[in-house]
């Protein structure tokens, strides 16, 4: 909120998101992060993520050097002329990502899919390999 005791001057650091009115401006951008949960069902962890309004397009799911990162960029731009030569116009652009680390991870086995605003990307756990037993001959 802005401070009325504070003279303002050309100088003065200023945000207009400080200010009530442009408020909502600010709760209409963009998120910068999205919801995820992470589960743990034995063989496999189970990744759910709250991606409402994003399309298979607007949503990348990769692996690179161990590292599961998944994105979600959004451009949209808005156009309305109104009676009277009023002209609304609307842009909004933005990009989330959350990276994971897959140490753990059969990377060849993971599955995904996006559905009604809901990415759920399974990850099946690696197999612990046994020990080999050698037999050692005695002399």
């Amino acid at each position: 909120m802005l401070n009325s005791m504070r003279p303002y001057t050309p100088f003065t650091p200023f945000s207009l998101f400080d200010d009530p009115f442009f408020a909502p401006v600010k709760s209409a951008s963009l998120p910068t992060a999205f919801r995820t949960d992470v589960k743990d069902e034995g063989d496999r962890f189970l990744i759910e993520a709250d991606l409402p309004g994003y399309s298979k397009e607007e949503v990348s799911v990769s692996v690179k050097d161990g590292v599961l990162t998944v994105s979600a960029e959004k451009k949209e731009e808005k156009e309305e002329q109104k009676e009277g030569g009023y002209l609304f116009r609307e842009r909004h652009y933005g990009k989330m990502e959350r990276h994971f680390d897959l140490s753990a991870i059969d990377e060849e086995g993971i599955e995904g899919r996006l559905e009604n605003g809901v990415l759920t990307l399974t990850l099946p756990k690696k197999k612990k390999e046994e020990p080999a037993v050698r037999t050692i001959a005695l002399a």
